[in-house]
């Protein structure tokens, strides 16, 4: 067997370079409805992934191995943070069993995914030898390229990772609905890497459906943040600075309210070296306003209100006025440092409610909001730089670095080469990659 580093698996399963059908070892149909999303951090490998195993669907984390024993070999059949684990991939299996054990004891399916390879992957691996040392100085995916050609690969991959986001939120409609997507999908956002987990846990133990009926109940706005507050522990990862007589005021409007009557959650929230700004906290304040204002019409009809215009009357300008006034929030305990930046707005439009609008307006064949959406995704301004776009661009020539500045719909081309390929350093399978896209330009 041709050696390489589990990274390059990980690139397989997320770009699903399969033929279909899938089996598992055991013999069971398998299917992929949405390969989760790639985690960054401790856990396994690829979390909220969804599939189906003889027409069973089921929603989990993924964890990939180079063989079936690895699991064993790093201790995960002790560890309780792999129990949420519904599939086992590997590349080989060299183990007697048929199912891989958690620490809880449950019985995941294995897949052997060498089996299953499209053309594309065996072809890499016949003639390419994986190096996956970090490349100082050189990049063949932008090496020697006119920048228009660079613009036209950047195009194509940006709609590429729209299609991608596009397709994740598709799969989260076998479990929620619309609303509460949307909902569950802003609160990750303000999440940040440290408390994303914990922001779903807070969709998920007050869904959105439920806030909307306390509303209907005559639930207001300041009930509504002592609830979501107090409830989940927010009040005690509030900054020190915050002042206390909104605290006490929040916790004594719990005790009175009669929706719910549970014990408090017990999330921990991590706000070690978190400026004010971004504690999670303060970052629920900042989106409650727009939570409680949409609970009259429905979280989907009060976002997609953002496009009621026509194609004709559209203006990027006007736009993008509406969209950050459609997240201004004024409140006394609420100084103007605390307010949420209009570049994390703009990473909201682009990675949340652009791509469910457009999903929306498909299944509705809504196809003035499809048109408008996707008109505002391909020519929104470039938002600012990350640290990905900065590496990024110490590859690319003067003239290729003005494309990155000129639109979102390029940066988003440029993320989408990073974690496809810079960031396991498959730099072969990239360059393969651009040619045969260059091929269909």
């Amino acid at each position: 067997m041709k050696h390489f580093n589990e990274n390059f698996l990980y690139h397989i399963w997320d770009g699903f370079h399969f033929i279909n059908p899938l089996k598992a070892v055991s013999g069971k149909k398998l299917e992929i409805i949405f390969q989760g999303r790639w985690n960054t951090f401790a856990g396994p490998d690829f979390l909220n992934a969804i599939i189906k195993i003889d027409d069973k669907l089921i929603k989990g984390d993924i964890e990939i191995h180079i063989n079936s024993y690895d699991w064993k070999r790093h201790n995960h059949h002790e560890d309780k943070n792999y129990n949420n684990v519904i599939l086992h991939v590997v590349f080989e299996h060299n183990l007697e069993e048929q199912y891989t054990v958690t620490e809880n004891g449950k019985r995941i399916e294995i897949v052997k995914i060498g089996n299953f390879l499209d053309e594309s992957i065996k072809k890499l691996l016949a003639r390419y030898e994986f190096k996956f040392e970090p490349k100082d100085k050189f990049c063949g995916f932008f090496a020697s390229e006119p920048p228009e050609t660079v613009k036209a690969l950047l195009n194509k991959l940006g709609l590429q990772r729209l299609e991608n986001k596009i397709k994740r939120f598709d799969a989260e409609l076998n479990f929620h609905s619309f609303e509460q997507i949307i909902y569950s999908a802003l609160l990750e956002a303000l999440g940040y890497s440290k408390n994303k987990f914990q922001m779903i846990k807070v969709a998920e133990q007050l869904p959105y459906k439920m806030l909307r009926k306390f509303y209907s109940q005559g639930m207001t706005y300041e009930e509504f943040i002592a609830l979501v507050i107090v409830y989940t522990n927010l009040i005690n990862a509030l900054p020190s600075s915050f002042p206390k007589q909104f605290k006490n005021k929040w916790i004594e409007l719990y005790n009175k309210q009669d929706f719910i009557k549970d014990q408090t959650l017990t999330i921990s929230w991590n706000t070690f070296r978190i400026r004010p700004v971004n504690n999670p906290a303060i970052r629920f304040l900042q989106l409650s306003d727009l939570i409680y204002k949409s609970f009259e019409k429905g979280m989907e009809n009060y976002i997609f209100s953002l496009f009621t215009f026509s194609k004709e009357e559209y203006n990027l300008k006007d736009f993008k006025k509406n969209l950050y006034d459609f997240f201004s929030y004024e409140a006394d305990y609420f100084p103007l440092n605390y307010k949420m930046g209009k570049s994390r707005i703009d990473t909201i439009l682009i990675n949340i409610i652009i791509p469910i609008s457009i999903l929306y307006a498909r299944k509705m064949q809504y196809n003035n909001l499809k048109t408008v959406a996707q008109k505002i995704f391909t020519e929104y301004p470039a938002t600012t730089d990350n640290f990905i776009l900065d590496f990024m661009s110490k590859y690319m020539d003067s003239n290729q670095r003005k494309i990155i500045k000129k639109k979102s719909l390029y940066q988003q081309g440029m993320l989408n080469i990073y974690y496809s390929f810079c960031n396991n350093h498959l730099c072969d399978f990239c360059v393969e990659n651009k040619k045969e896209m260059i091929k269909d330009l």
